[in-house]
């Protein structure tokens, strides 16, 4: 999947992102880590960032280089050519998805872990390219806030997943505040800016009436398209500020609660299984008596695909999870936050060694209605009404049928983040069943 160029590069990269700041200031045990070693950490992450940036433009490049060779080869009809380019865009392609990865952790980090902060700066827009981007401009501020102070940190958000406000997404250490920048450069800007400035410190309609009345259409555009921009990055943080506002991805109102619930997990076990295919082919559990988990290792023979066999005899016809299928999803937790070895992580990414896992979706089902509560499956036809409905976050599907859960009193239709929860944060299912009830309790209360 990846070339070994690619894999030695990306373990350096890892390197600045996860262990920099840990090898460079001793911590004692049990002890707060002195503040050194929040600007080691972040010096980690600088080097990161550029060798993220350096890495996105040179595979951008490789990328479009390929995309006019294919144009060709599909106009001369040159079928092997084609077949080969397609494949090497798909790897140019999949390295993207990876360092974009690397700087979601980044990213993650400096929100706390916090899940529904990362949820409501995703958008659902198409992701930007850097080389779009006024690149240089944002480079150079990044670089003056870190130098200004090695303890506050300011990140590309062009270079994330799932960052889709603002040009830099600003840790300030003082505050302990997370914050965005939209970064405009030229004499237009500068004056909206300007503007826009003196009429929100004096709120006076006239004196901005005054400011912009003999402006022409275009400078007009761009301040509707500069107030738009201000505004939305003024809702998203109201929101996480706040815990209530609107999700701007699907329009609707969301709720995020104080109360803070703690899973159990069951990453120890996989961590404890990639331990073991280092000695043997593969290590295989079975987790809350319904979730089977396999571990592989496939560098010499497809021993991964015994899987489906395995899942077979256990009478699971619940789909498999390959853990590396989370890298395309935007708000999906980064698997580089998994406590596994630089080398291991690696090795998942190459394709060396597979996570694999699946479900007793039935056993499972039984689970929630022991522990009180009520479910539902809905027909395909009450699954199609509900897909139909615009811009809302699409039910999770077990064979074209969505999930209804009903507790203490509060419904809702299961999505597919928990699941995600699930198979890339290693919840464990009895504990996915806590949390669905931690919900229920936190939104009864709400609204009691």
């Amino acid at each position: 999947m990846i070339d070994s160029k690619f894999q030695k590069e990306l373990k350096s990269i890892l390197f600045f992102a996860l262990e920099y700041g840990i090898k460079h200031v001793e911590i004692q045990n049990y002890k707060k880590p002195p503040i050194e070693f929040i600007g080691k950490v972040h010096e980690g992450f600088m080097k990161t960032q550029k060798m993220i940036i350096q890495n996105l433009l040179i595979i951008g490049r490789e990328e479009k280089k390929l995309k006019d060779r294919l144009k060709t080869s599909r106009k001369n009809r040159e079928t092997d050519l084609i077949n080969d380019l397609e494949g090497k865009i798909k790897s140019v392609q999949y390295k993207k998805v990876i360092l974009r990865k690397v700087a979601d952790s980044i990213a993650w980090t400096l929100l706390s872990f916090d899940s529904t902060k990362v949820k409501r700066l995703f958008l659902n827009n198409p992701q930007v390219e850097i080389y779009n981007s006024n690149l240089a401009h944002e480079i150079k501020v990044m670089e003056e806030i870190f130098q200004n102070d090695v303890h506050s940190f300011a990140l590309l958000t062009d270079i994330t997943s799932f960052i889709q406000i603002a040009d830099l997404m600003v840790m300030d250490f003082n505050s302990k505040k997370i914050g965005f920048a939209e970064l405009k450069e030229g004499r237009i800007n500068e004056e909206i800016s300007d503007t826009l400035n003196h009429f929100f410190e004096t709120n006076c309609e006239f004196a901005l009436y005054q400011s912009v009345k003999d402006k022409d259409k275009k400078f007009m555009k761009q301040m509707d398209r500069y107030l738009k921009q201000e505004i939305k990055t003024h809702e998203v943080l109201n929101t996480i500020n706040t815990g209530e506002g609107k999700d701007l991805a699907s329009g609707y109102n969301v709720f995020i609660p104080e109360e803070v619930f703690e899973p159990v997990f069951f990453e120890n076990i996989v961590g404890d299984m990639l331990k073991e295919v280092q000695k043997k082919s593969y290590s295989l559990r079975l987790i809350d008596e319904c979730l089977i988990i396999g571990v592989y290792n496939a560098r010499h023979i497809p021993i991964h695909t015994a899987f489906e066999s395995w899942k077979k005899t256990c009478g699971i016809d619940f789909p498999t999870i390959d853990l590396k299928t989370f890298l395309y999803d935007p708000t999906a937790r980064p698997l580089f936050l998994c406590n596994f070895s630089i080398n291991d992580i690696v090795k998942i990414l190459s394709g060396e060694i597979y996570i694999l896992m699946s479900i007793d979706f039935d056993k499972w089902i039984k689970m929630l209605i022991t522990a009180g509560v009520n479910v539902k499956l809905l027909t395909q036809k009450e699954t199609e009404k509900i897909n139909k409905v615009p811009n809302i976050v699409k039910p999770f599907e077990y064979k074209g049928q969505a999930i209804q859960i009903e507790h203490q009193g509060i419904t809702e239709i299961l999505g597919g983040g928990i699941f995600e929860k699930m198979f890339n944060q290693f919840f464990k299912p009895t504990s996915i069943i806590e949390f669905l009830k931690f919900k229920e309790k936190v939104l009864e209360n709400k609204y009691r």
